[in-house]
């Protein structure tokens, strides 16, 4: 391909001497040409030009490329680096709102200061919450006090117990023993016998002193309790005439269990199915 030169007759050209006819009138001392854009140009004079241009010519030569005709650059790349932005510490500004008196007025003495009322509080937050609030259903509050009954009973039964064990503790000691004294016709006209009923590891005992005589004791064995806690159980005697033969009969209290003895023969015997006896 051939190179293409274009030669443009347009293109401006040094100003010859011959183009102006004279010296500027502003410019005196300088010779004639040096300042051709001061000198004013006639319309008929700029269509004269035109119409003198000459034609566009074209000049071809072989053997050049295209592409030592246009301007190339060496590659070249950019890499772009994204820094990261600092953001600026925040400010945080306080506002602290105190209340000032207002001024007193001279004509108004008696005027009383204006009192400022708090913000109210509104009443949303409370009424989320209550909206939020869960519903149980009503066997749960059955359920609730069926426990609380429970618990309240099994709580006041140990308590009671409890109470009643401390005052046994108190009136009978431990093991538990019990002493009365008593006239049943044992030669005791002077003194009267004396009885100590006892339950030792459950096992229930009275021991009579005629007359108060210890060297004549007699030991009355009564019967045999079973069961957790019956050593605690105290016992008590009481004499009367149960088979209306005129002497006095013994009686065991244990607990709220009653066991007759019949004075016989100047002691004490267990009662008999035959006995006629009347409590």
């Amino acid at each position: 391909m051939r190179e293409q030169r274009v030669i443009d007759p347009t293109q401006t050209r040094r100003a010859d001497s011959s183009d102006f006819n004279g010296a500027l009138p502003h410019r005196a001392g300088h010779s004639t040409g040096i300042h051709p854009e001061d000198r004013p140009r006639l319309t008929d004079e700029r269509q004269q030009r035109q119409q003198t241009r000459r034609p566009v010519q074209y000049q071809f030569d072989d053997g050049i490329e295209d592409d030592a005709i246009y301007d190339t650059r060496s590659p070249s790349s950019a890499r772009r680096y994204q820094m990261p932005v600092t953001q600026a510490p925040r400010t945080v500004v306080r506002y602290h709102h105190q209340q000032i008196p207002p001024r007193r007025s001279r004509t108004q003495d008696d005027v009383p200061p204006i009192q400022q009322q708090a913000p109210t509080h509104t009443t949303a937050p409370k009424a989320a919450r209550a909206q939020t609030r869960r519903e149980w259903h009503w066997l749960v509050y059955v359920g609730l006090t069926l426990i609380a009954g429970i618990v309240l009973y099994v709580g006041g039964s140990l308590m009671l117990n409890w109470w009643h064990g401390y005052q046994d503790d108190l009136h009978y000691g431990r093991p538990r023993t019990y002493q009365s004294d008593a006239r049943v016709g044992h030669n005791d006209t002077g003194t009267p016998s004396h009885f100590i009923a006892v339950n030792l590891n459950k096992q229930i005992e009275v021991i009579e002193f005629p007359g108060g005589d210890a060297t004549k004791a007699k030991v009355c064995i009564g019967p045999t309790l079973v069961g957790d806690g019956q050593e605690l159980t105290p016992v008590t005697v009481e004499f009367r005439d149960v088979n209306r033969d005129g002497k006095p009969d013994m009686i065991l209290h244990i607990g709220e269990s009653r066991i007759v003895f019949i004075n016989d023969n100047g002691q004490f015997r267990p009662a008999k199915a035959s006995d006629p006896i009347a409590l």
